[in-house]
């Protein structure tokens, strides 16, 4: 949507959108492997100090431009293991999960695949809601629950306006 381009713009970000129905973690996507590779080359603007682990290994991954491109490309050809995978993530004391995927599907595996333990599993994308609402929706959440969240790149900056008001009095 435009809004989320205005965003995205504002906070010199990149995205890439896919307006098909997509089939991953499958063998049959190494015949993609070239274009797959191009995808995920994405420039990385900063070095985050979080972990970012790997769905094929379940280890923190080597965040540079290559190894996150090749990741990314090689977990679409493969089945991801959720079971295991957030296990190994809670285990190592993670218990915040922002999803990227598409329609909360994530999210509602880790809620069901974490019942018995404190998480938040927090969707980047509510099927029938729209990407401002649902972007709007995971600041509160995050918020709400003591993570630092910037909203700045959500806002304008105000123009100072040096006119004054006219007034009744």
């Amino acid at each position: 949507s435009k809004d989320i381009e205005k965003v995205l713009k504002k906070a010199n970000l990149t995205a890439v959108s896919m307006k098909i129905n997509n089939v991953v973690h499958h063998d049959f996507c190494k015949d993609l492997m070239d274009q797959l590779l191009k995808m995920h080359d994405l420039k990385l603007e900063t070095k985050p100090d979080k972990s970012y682990y790997s769905s094929l290994t379940g280890t923190p991954l080597k965040l540079d431009r290559k190894s996150l491109a090749k990741n990314a490309a090689e977990v679409c050809c493969e089945k991801v293991d959720w079971p295991f995978l957030l296990k190994k993530v809670a285990k190592d004391g993670h218990n915040i999960f922002i999803e990227l995927g598409p329609n909360s599907t994530c999210s509602r595996w880790i809620n069901e695949l974490l019942a018995d333990q404190e998480h938040l599993a927090v969707p980047s994308d509510r099927k029938g809601a729209s990407a401002l609402r649902t972007l709007n929706n995971m600041a509160a959440v995050l918020l709400s629950h003591g993570v630092p969240v910037n909203l700045n790149v959500l806002y304008e900056n105000p123009v100072a306006k040096t006119e004054k008001k006219k007034t009744l009095f």
